[in-house]
Formats: structure tokens, C-alpha cells, sequence
């Protein structure tokens, strides 16, 4: 299993929406939800689905700065990189 999880929270908004530290906010998987399921291998990411069920998607309507979508890219599994020398 694979992904980048994210649940750091702002404490306030944490209280307010009743969300604790514990659950992801967002949670994306380079095998899941990229370019609505229609990644191809070395194509620029548009849109990544957040997998934790909270909708919050990635999207990058720039194109100089999408990142690329590699079919084999960590130990043969999917992922994304992003070129921080476009960004």
C-alpha cells in the first residue's frame, strides 16, 4: 500500500468540523483517482482524487508546472513527480 497521507489540521477549523488529528484530511495514491483513471506513463498529472473521502483534490490547471505520472516510478509502483526546477 502505497500514498501520501496528509492529516495535519488547524486546530480551530480540527474543532469546528469535528475532525481529529488521527484522520486523514487528505490522502492521494499515485495508483488511484490520477487524471480521472486516464494517467498514461510520462503524461503531465491535471488532477489527482483524494482517497480519504473529504474531496479535497489536487488540481493543476497550469500545465508548465503538472507534475508527471510515472506507471513504475518507487520500487515498480506508481507515482508522481514534481519538478521543483518549473515550479
Amino acid at each position: 500500500v502505497g500514498g501520501l497521507a496528509i492529516g495535519i489540521l488547524d486546530s480551530i477549523s480540527a474543532l469546528s468540523s469535528g475532525a481529529s488529528a488521527n484522520y486523514p484530511i487528505l490522502h492521494l495514491d499515485a495508483a488511484e483517482g490520477v487524471n480521472g483513471g486516464t494517467a498514461l506513463n510520462g503524461h503531465a498529472v491535471y488532477e489527482w482524487a483524494d482517497q480519504s473521502g473529504n474531496n479535497n483534490n489536487f488540481v493543476q490547471s497550469t500545465a508548465i508546472v503538472q507534475p508527471i505520472y510515472n506507471t513504475s516510478g518507487i520500487n515498480g509502483l506508481p507515482s508522481i513527480t514534481f519538478d521543483v526546477k518549473r515550479m
